[in-house]
């Protein structure tokens, strides 16, 4: 039997991704649960949501993994990386189940591990970048956003206003809406 590294590539990036993937919606349906004490800002569930949208993205990038004919140990490495930051970051977001579900302790929470989850998200985008190199030899019409996601990122980094994340959620649901709209009209890649 001939098994190509296209394929172990392929295997291995989709299986660590379905793990962040079941992680989220593990996620999701605690929040949903109306029997749980889990519940969580509006701000991190916008972030949650996002994240989910981030899995779908590099799901896609499955399908350039299986037109690429160069792997290198390396190049396999860098690949699953991806999965593996969008894997810690799905981690890191989780909501923990809480007694005091009043508003102020649910931002305290989201404030604490915004830290955490800026940092990864950030690693996420820069990955995007790196797959583009990989897979295109070169910027597309979508390293503009990671890059955009990038400073982003920062900036919820370094801030504690819960006011700032509100307006930093708004502009990333901005920017990925707008990818996706450019992606389905053909405009990107």
């Amino acid at each position: 039997m001939d098994i190509s590294y296209t394929l172990i590539v392929a295997l291995m990036f989709i299986t660590i991704l379905s793990f962040g993937l079941a992680n989220l919606l593990a996620s999701l349906a605690e929040i949903l649960n109306s029997k749980n004490n889990t519940k969580v800002a509006t701000v991190h569930l916008n972030w949650i949501v996002i994240l989910l949208i981030i899995h779908f993205n590099m799901a896609w990038h499955a399908v350039l993994i299986a037109t690429y004919k160069s792997w290198s140990y390396d190049t396999f490495l860098f690949s699953v990386l991806g999965p593996i930051l969008a894997f810690f970051t799905t981690r890191i977001i989780a909501p923990c189940a809480t007694v005091d579900d009043k508003p102020a302790t649910l931002i305290s929470n989201y404030l604490d591990i915004r830290q955490q989850f800026f940092v990864l998200f950030a690693m996420i985008q820069a990955w995007g970048i790196g797959t583009d190199y990989l897979f295109y030899r070169g910027t597309t019409g979508s390293t503009v956003f990671n890059i955009l996601l990038i400073f982003l990122a920062i900036v919820m980094f370094k801030t504690d206003s819960y006011q700032k994340h509100v307006y930093g959620v708004v502009v990333a649901w901005s920017l990925y809406i707008t990818a996706i709209v450019l992606r389905s009209l053909a405009i990107i890649s």
